[in-house]
């Protein structure tokens, strides 16, 4: 039997060997970023305003780096600087999906505002888009040497006494062993994060998860990168413009007045409106796009309640004197 108290056999700085590698920029079709930005116009036109939207970045299985397409899931919140993802649509959306596609990131646009970074609200997305992606991008990235105090090596014929030694014991067939080394796998995953604008900007990071099983390493970081564009000369045909149009009406629809709403356009309403607006009953059912007309006939109700009190010119037999 050999037993190595330390280890002192092994190298002291923990040896790492790269596998593959991680994308540090997005490679992305031309037809899929022309896709995205017509559908920040087409929100805009069948809603006759910027609404916030989101969709996913689609890939082949086979060559997950490479977005090919955009997808456009079940929205539930769209504001005018609001856009939420949930667990379940995600989970709904991989599952009616084409079995030969996957989700390797999402895509979503600020409308018009001039806010061009990822917002808090944004980074709680990615985190929930990662948590789904990474299965479907996973792969062995390192090999990472663990160091272990008090390792125990023991031969086949072990005892009790044997496995009460050390911090870690492992059994090997050559009770000459004494030079040994344990290598963990690290896994690592990607998942890719867009955001656009009405004015044609965009932003962009890429999130990397990895993982070691063996001793429970975990780590999460977001880093910047920069779009490279694969240029295929497809072009969106009509009835693609078509198809899509219908799915934003059945898939991106504005919100009633919910909280966020209300602190985003209070500083924004006519003063008297507003205040008015917020005091009426059931105000939760208010659709943000009969605001402008509403606005426009209470101003007409005052200015009309304003002009002076014309006086009346019939005499007492109803006729004009």
């Amino acid at each position: 039997m050999a037993r190595i108290k330390s280890l002192e056999y092994l190298k002291k700085d923990s040896k790492s060997i790269q596998l593959e590698t991680l994308p540090i920029n997005i490679s992305i079709y031309d037809y899929a970023l022309e896709k995205a930005y017509k559908i920040n116009e087409l929100v805009k036109k069948n809603y006759h305003s910027s609404y916030e939207w989101y969709g996913y970045l689609l890939g082949k299985k086979e060559n997950p780096e490479v977005v090919i397409d955009i997808g456009l899931g079940k929205n539930k919140e769209n504001g005018y600087a609001y856009t939420k993802i949930s667990e379940e649509d995600i989970a709904k959306f991989i599952d009616e999906l084409s079995k030969d596609l996957i989700i390797n990131g999402w895509i979503h646009s600020h409308g018009n505002l001039n806010y061009r970074h990822f917002s808090g609200t944004d980074e709680e997305n990615m985190k929930k888009v990662l948590n789904f992606v990474s299965p479907l991008t996973k792969r062995p990235i390192q090999k990472r040497e663990i160091i272990i105090k008090n390792l125990n090596i023991v031969d086949e014929n072990y005892n009790i006494e044997d496995l009460k030694k050390g911090s870690v014991t492992v059994v090997v067939n050559n009770k000459e062993t004494k030079n040994i080394k344990i290598f963990e796998t690290i896994y690592g995953s990607f998942s890719y994060n867009i955001v656009i604008g009405d004015e044609g900007w965009n932003e962009k990071s890429i999130a990397y998860e990895e993982k070691g099983v063996l001793t429970g390493y975990y780590k999460i970081q977001t880093k910047p990168c920069e779009l490279e564009m694969i240029l295929t000369g497809k072009k969106l045909r009509k009835d693609e413009i078509r198809k899509l149009k219908g799915e934003i009406k059945e898939k991106i629809k504005p919100y009633s007045f919910t909280y966020y709403q209300k602190r985003y356009w209070f500083f924004n309403w006519n003063n008297d409106w507003r205040n008015k607006l917020f005091r009426r009953e059931n105000q939760e059912n208010i659709n943000p796009l009969d605001v402008n007309n509403q606005i426009s006939k209470n101003n007409q109700t005052e200015q009309s309640s304003s002009k002076p009190e014309q006086p009346n010119q019939e005499g007492e037999n109803g006729r004009k004197t």
